[in-house]
């Protein structure tokens, strides 16, 4: 069976539509967040815009996929997309405390 031209099962093309539908929400969610923060800025130009949002967000994903994954910091690194050294990093960073 293939969908796209490409050899996948029914189940398999399931879950990459609801892949899709959750990334597009994630995406429309950040999307709405910044457009109200640059509409709250008013008439003043935001400063250095991209690190002030990787420091508001990295924090608590990191500690919300941590508490998903039940401590797992593995499991973690494994749905963050980066090495359990780099999470283990970004924990110190952010002064995330997990055993």
């Amino acid at each position: 069976m293939t969908f796209n031209g490409n050899p996948k099962t029914h189940t398999d093309y399931l879950d990459s539509q609801a892949q899709s539908r959750r990334s597009e929400n994630l995406h429309n969610t950040v999307r709405k967040a910044v457009r109200r923060y640059l509409k709250d800025m008013g008439n003043h130009d935001p400063d250095n815009l991209y690190r002030l949002v990787m420091d508001q967000v990295e924090k608590p994903l990191i500690e919300e996929v941590l508490t998903w994954a039940s401590g797992n910091q593995c499991r973690s690194a494994s749905a963050l997309g980066m090495s359990r050294g780099t999470l283990r990093k970004k924990m110190t960073i952010h002064r995330i405390m997990r055993d």
